[in-house]
């Protein structure tokens, strides 16, 4: 049972609408997931997760419209899959053209899932 639940949470692209024969909250929250699932039937358990992976989704493809522009402070943030480095343009004390420094940004996945 438990290993089905952890597939079940671990399937991004889970369209499962129904599931009888255990109750998977209480498993799903021993997998990390918020206590209140404990007490939530299979469907709102499976809604929840379908959820989870969409605004998952959502936060990712901000992230990446937002990483593709510069910011205020000069700072293109790069939008290839696991790179958590940024470009920064400084100028040269002489006005000479742009340096281009590597900076640490965070973590490569700031959404961090079960």
């Amino acid at each position: 049972q438990r290993n089905i639940t952890a597939g079940i949470v671990s399937n991004s692209q889970l369209s499962l609408r129904v599931i009888t024969g255990f109750h998977i909250g209480a498993i799903a929250v021993t997998l990390g997931l918020p206590s209140a699932l404990e007490n939530w039937t299979n469907e709102q358990v499976l809604k929840f997760i379908r959820l989870m992976w969409d605004r998952r989704r959502h936060d990712q493809e901000s992230m990446k419209q937002r990483n593709d522009q510069p910011n205020n402070t000069g700072v293109l943030l790069s939008s290839a899959k696991n790179d958590n480095t940024a470009t920064k343009n400084t100028t040269q004390p002489d006005g000479t053209s742009p340096k281009h420094e590597k900076q640490k940004v965070g973590p490569s996945d700031p959404a961090t899932v079960v």
